[in-house]
């Protein structure tokens, strides 16, 4: 059942994939993998009670087990239910203080929330916890651009480049700047490197056109 679901999976079948690991399960309840995967797809396919029901049945069984918090924290966040999406995660941090994921997911809950500070401490743990991880990284610099702070996020942003210099978005994110500031030569030099790495990205060789043309060249 796992290897159809792995199958239809890949084909973009969610309803056929949440069958046959529905099925898994039956043969294999305790199986968490299993569970985490299909918990999952509930929420993809904003089957949230079942989602709900799932996370219930493995808190039940194993109170001290993150994963049970984990797939309710998912399925509420994709319900926008963002509280209780944030409730179940502090849970997981609880039992997995040093989790990466979880203080991600956290930072992003808290984010949409509109509670940026917050956000950003969580971000920032994470960045404590895994140094190298980007997207972190970009979602500071996002809620400095949501806070009208644009130099602060340039700074981030040009630290991505230079460590990471097949970032697409972060040249994006720079180059929008640049526009913003009416410096069009740097803004058409990043939409540049944007294109040069996303060759096929018809929106990022309209945006590097419409540079050209407000800056006259």
């Amino acid at each position: 059942y796992v290897g159809l679901a792995t199958i239809y999976s890949l084909e973009g079948n969610l309803n056929q994939t949440t069958q046959e690991l529905q099925k898994a399960l039956e043969i294999n309840p305790n199986l968490s993998p299993i569970q985490l995967n299909l918990g999952l797809l509930y929420a993809r396919g904003r089957k949230y009670k079942e989602a709900q029901s799932l996370a219930k049945g493995i808190i039940k069984k194993d109170p001290k087990s993150p994963l049970g918090y984990y797939i309710s924290a998912n399925a509420y966040l994709a319900d926008k239910k963002y509280d209780k999406a944030q409730a179940q995660l502090e849970k997981v941090i609880t039992i997995l203080p040093n989790d990466v994921g979880a203080h991600y997911n956290l930072a992003n809950v808290l984010a949409l929330k509109g509670e940026f500070e917050k956000a950003k401490s969580e971000f920032s743990k994470t960045l404590e916890l895994n140094k190298g991880f980007i997207p972190a990284k970009i979602a500071i610099a996002n809620i400095y651009l949501k806070q009208h702070k644009p130099d602060k996020a340039k700074v981030i942003y040009q630290e991505i480049t230079s460590k990471y210099p097949k970032s697409v978005y972060a040249y994006l994110k720079l180059a929008a700047i640049y526009l913003s500031e009416q410096n069009y030569q740097q803004a058409i030099d990043n939409f540049k490197k944007a294109a040069d790495l996303a060759p096929n990205s018809i929106s990022t060789k309209i945006n590097l056109a419409l540079a050209y043309d407000v800056s006259g060249n």
